[in-house]
């Protein structure tokens, strides 16, 4: 992956002069009845098959990059291209039927042996970037009778009732369609099935179950594959959340240490 930001300047001047204009508390200050939010990661290697198509479509936009200044790119369509091929290496650590008829997921085995592990009388949110793993997730967790809201539908309320008051429903799987202003107290447990680029979209996710109600300690797992986009996209979360700490003081946690 191209570029990158290896150190910062200034950064002791520029918290001395947002300091005046700022006050900064963390949760547990104003909100202490909150239960706890213990983070964890699930590492995996993804099969040789998706190994094997990962690298094909890596080296292609490695290759991209290599003959372009991006910086300088005049035409706009080269840059696109290179942009969804990253977008397409984040779909296959997700399922290789995002793109081909191909059904190989190894992350969803992993997801179905996590719920298996952890779920109990528990329900769990599960968050994807993609509407069509989303279709997935509803089909092969269908044991588990889910509920899907994405951006297509439309009787999100109604959904959400069902999900808070049925007990047999023990599963929701989410886009960034519910990742705002909804309140589900029923889930204690969040999954990052992909994770999002944005800090404060993942603490958004979490805080759909971690909220004001919650009576249970809020268990929350990002699905890792190693030596993936999956692992660059949690090391520049890292270092986002590291940036933030020393400017402004102490961030939710977002990520395992």
């Amino acid at each position: 992956y191209w570029g990158g930001i290896f150190g910062y300047k200034g950064l002791d001047e520029l918290k001395q002069r947002i300091q005046p204009y700022m006050i900064r508390r963390s949760v547990a200050e104003v909100i202490p009845q909150l239960p706890p939010k213990i983070v964890s990661e699930i590492p995996f290697e993804l099969s040789l098959c998706e190994i094997t198509l990962y690298d094909k479509i890596k080296k292609e936009l490695l290759f991209e990059i290599a003959q372009h200044e991006l910086s300088k790119v005049e035409n706009v369509i080269t840059l696109q291209n290179t942009l969804v091929k990253m977008v397409r290496l984040k779909q296959l650590t997700c399922s290789m039927e995002l793109l081909s008829e191909n059904k190989t997921s190894t992350k969803l085995e992993v997801l179905k042996e996590l719920l298996i592990d952890i779920l109990g009388e528990q329900k769990a949110i599960i968050f994807t970037q993609f509407s069509t793993m989303a279709d997935i997730m509803e089909r092969e967790l269908s044991n588990y009778k889910p509920i899907k809201i994405t951006g297509e539908i439309g009787r999100r309320q109604e959904l959400l009732d069902k999900f808070n008051t049925d007990p047999s429903t023990k599963v929701l799987i989410m886009t960034a369609a519910g990742q705002y202003g909804l309140n589900i107290q029923a889930a204690s447990i969040v999954i990052h099935y992909d994770n999002e680029w944005s800090l404060a979209k993942i603490h958004q996710r979490e805080g759909r179950a971690h909220r004001i109600g919650q009576q249970r300690p809020v268990l929350v797992y990002h699905l890792i594959a190693n030596k993936t986009i999956d692992s660059y996209i949690k090391k520049v979360i890292y270092k986002k959340q590291e940036l933030a700490d020393n400017l402004i003081g102490g961030t939710p946690t977002t990520l395992a240490e």
